[in-house]
């Protein structure tokens, strides 16, 4: 088994965490499945308390959370309360907002980035940035997301590499885990699909990307978690979540 942990971005089943009964019934379904560990995202307007009670009950570790842009920059003490109360290790950004999508926004914004690294490091917490296919865009001779991590703290700024995203950006997973090493303790999987001709993403295992070399590099670059994510599921989402828990079992991943 690696000692790698397998968690669960809860945005890949944000239909069935609306309320906070459909919250407790799905965290139970979670933990079934074997998850230990989850991620933050896409939860409707549920108490913060009652999130954190439910996944306690349920043996399941905050590991993370998705949180807005605006929120570092406006509300960074309630950003830090947030994490102390769910006992969260990382704060993770989602997205760049589109205004930095930009050569001069990618320098920009990774200097901003650093100034909440700071913010979090001194309290205890750590920071990551999560990328999409937009920041393989190329400015002179380089990717965007190659600016914001040269412009950026490597030691403050952690990177939260989805591997899909990577792949979709027409770029290699396993060679920029390598390339940001010590960066990324955090990784999102999902896989990668070509269906009826569209590239879609999969469960982890069923699609296109080659765990083998993945999993090597993940071990290289010192990641701790390995999250499954899917934007979008072709089954129904908890289906999809326990076949890539099963699947990353038989890889001997969990």
């Amino acid at each position: 088994m690696s000692d790698m942990k397998v968690g669960l971005q809860l945005y890949t089943i944000r239909d069935h965490l609306k309320t906070l009964e459909g919250f407790a019934e799905t965290m139970k379904k979670v933990a079934d499945i074997g998850y230990q560990y989850v991620e933050l995202a896409g939860v409707g307007p549920i108490d913060l308390e009652d999130q954190k009670q439910v996944c306690d009950d349920n043996g399941l570790t905050i590991v993370a959370t998705h949180t807005r842009y605006s929120e570092f920059r406006d509300a960074m003490d309630a950003v830090i309360d947030k994490h102390k109360l769910l006992g969260a290790e990382y704060a993770a950004i989602p997205a760049l907002p589109s205004e930095f999508r930009n050569a001069d926004g990618y320098e920009r914004f990774g200097r901003e980035a650093t100034g909440f690294a700071q913010q979090l490091d001194e309290a205890g917490l750590g920071f990551a940035y999560h990328n999409h296919n937009f920041e393989f865009e190329k400015y002179g001779d380089r990717l965007g997301l190659e600016i914001l991590a040269d412009e950026s703290d490597p030691d403050l700024v952690g990177i939260e590499l989805d591997l899909y995203w990577v792949q979709h950006g027409g770029a290699s997973p396993a060679a920029w885990m390598r390339r940001l090493s010590g960066r990324i303790e955090m990784v999102h999987l999902k896989d990668f699909e070509i269906y009826d001709g569209e590239q879609l993403d999969a469960e982890v295992g069923e699609g296109n990307l080659e765990w083998d070399d993945i999993f090597d590099a993940a071990r290289e670059a010192g990641t701790r978690y390995l999250i499954v994510e899917q934007d979008f599921c072709r089954r129904p989402s908890l289906e999809s979540v326990e076949m890539s828990f099963r699947n990353l079992q038989a890889m001997g991943m969990c």
